[in-house]
């Protein structure tokens, strides 16, 4: 006789936490629930309004972490899409500095030879004017 009133006490408050859960759940919809429905199921289950209200706020943080986490596929297959285009320019960068290079490089040899001549016609220019014999020449 205790065993079965425990039993059933046991199921009616399993079913008032689902009861609860369940109003919790339309109120994070926006759905509409009958004011003296709720202010039952709390009288019943021993609930408060503070903590109706805790957990529709929960309900409504996890349904936002879970919309964020269903577009972490899409997010990752764009990443991985950025990812091959910047190495594509990457490589494009790579063959236009290389050319950039080849092309340039024999350019600054002889820039740094004509540098030298230009300092040496200089240098030369200098003595002709030290060793100049003639004052006004």
């Amino acid at each position: 006789m205790l065993t079965e009133l425990l039993t059933e006490l046991e199921s009616r408050r399993t079913n008032r936490e689902a009861e609860f859960w369940t109003i919790a759940q339309k109120l994070a919809a926006g759905e509409k629930v009958a004011a003296s429905a709720v202010e039952r199921l709390l009288a019943e289950s021993g609930k408060t309004p503070a903590e109706l209200k805790k957990a529709v706020e929960i309900i409504q943080q996890r349904r936002q972490w879970h919309a964020i986490i269903s577009g972490e596929p899409a997010l990752e297959k764009e990443r991985a899409a950025i990812k091959d285009r910047i190495a594509a320019e990457d490589r494009k960068l790579a063959t236009a500095e290389q050319s950039h290079a080849d092309a340039t490089g024999p350019m600054y040899a002889r820039l740094d030879f004509v540098k030298a001549r230009v300092s040496d016609a200089s240098d030369a220019r200098r003595r002709l004017m030290e060793t100049c014999p003639y004052a006004d020449v």
